[in-house]
């Protein structure tokens, strides 16, 4: 399991470099990580030129496109957050138990300030969101602790080349990213 520490003011980089075995492996993608007082702050970026988004609607398919995905969840707990975007900013978010047990929760999406954006001149897309602590407490119902088993993704189900990469590899044997148990650690440090 990858541990990060982040400090108050600076941000952790996570490569999303380990793709499963049975698909092509997909572009260079990364995350990065900073929080403050109020929020967590998360940057997921793919180095794709011309991204895959036929999901034109919140609560959609984007899984099946070009899309990059953060799973979070207290370390302390056994609900996660599965925040989904593709390249037009179209967003799914789950709180879930596993793959089967979950409750839509799209509509936290302006609270968690979901903006995706394509840099044609870079040959990139990125997705950038801000996930206020109040509401992961509202969320979860009670303060949490500043440890979360975490994951980011960059995948595409349905195109030409499909690939599942991941920042902590799940170790399974189909693609399944919805695997709380093979998380990695993220440590918010004062």
């Amino acid at each position: 399991m990858k541990i990060v520490t982040v400090r108050k003011g600076e941000t952790a980089l996570m490569p999303i470099d380990c793709f499963h075995p049975a698909f092509s492996a997909g572009a260079r993608a990364y995350a990065e990580l900073s929080y403050d007082e109020t929020a967590m702050h998360i940057r997921l970026t793919s180095h794709e030129p011309s991204p895959v988004a036929n999901a034109k609607e919140d609560g959609g398919k984007v899984f099946e496109d070009n899309c990059l995905e953060v799973f979070l969840r207290p370390e302390d707990d056994t609900h996660y957050l599965n925040i989904e975007t593709n390249s037009l900013g179209y967003s799914l978010i789950g709180y879930r138990t596993d793959r089967k047990n979950k409750t839509d929760i799209t509509h936290y999406k302006n609270d968690f300030n979901i903006k995706a954006g394509i840099d044609s001149e870079n040959g990139l897309w990125y997705v950038e969101m801000s996930i206020p602590f109040a509401s992961l407490e509202q969320l979860y119902g009670r303060k949490l602790t500043k440890r979360y088993r975490m994951n980011f993704y960059s995948c595409a189900e349905s195109v030409p080349s499909p690939y599942f990469g991941m920042w902590n590899d799940t170790e399974a044997q189909q693609p399944d990213f919805h695997r709380p148990d093979m998380f990695g650690l993220v440590e918010l440090d004062d």
